[in-house]
């Protein structure tokens, strides 16, 4: 499933990527590793350059809420959420989702380098609770 489209992506055929993951996903729209994959789609631009300059981070986002909607706290599309925020720049939405994660996963690894990162730029310390 998520061979076909990551190929065509390699293959630098967004389009059809696209068309292939949206296929699948009309198939079984309650699947949430579908609506994952197109999430994974989207943080690609045109040129499927992965968190290149365009990606469709909105849509991005959307597509995990919706797999969170069929797989509610799962941290993978959670983290992967928060990622995307964080390169869109929404520093309040990334953290809070970010938050979420460790509450499931304290020692998230990732996370904890995503978060002084956004703090940062929120202005907070990154020792200091977030509201």
């Amino acid at each position: 499933m998520k061979g076909l489209v990551e190929l065509r992506l390699r293959q630098g055929r967004f389009t059809d990527a696209e068309k292939v993951a949206r296929r699948l996903l009309q198939k079984n729209a309650s699947d949430p590793e579908r609506h994952a994959l197109l999430a994974y789609l989207y943080e690609h631009n045109q040129e499927c350059e992965r968190y290149g300059n365009g990606f469709q981070a909105g849509k991005a986002a959307q597509a995990y809420r919706n797999a969170l909607a069929f797989a509610a706290g799962d941290i993978d599309y959670m983290y992967n959420l928060g990622v995307v925020l964080g390169r869109d720049e929404k520093w309040k939405e990334a953290e809070a989702t970010f938050l979420g994660v460790l509450s499931a996963d304290s020692t998230h690894s990732e996370v904890l380098k995503w978060l002084p990162v956004i703090r940062a730029r929120l202005d907070i310390s990154p020792d200091e609770p977030s509201p």
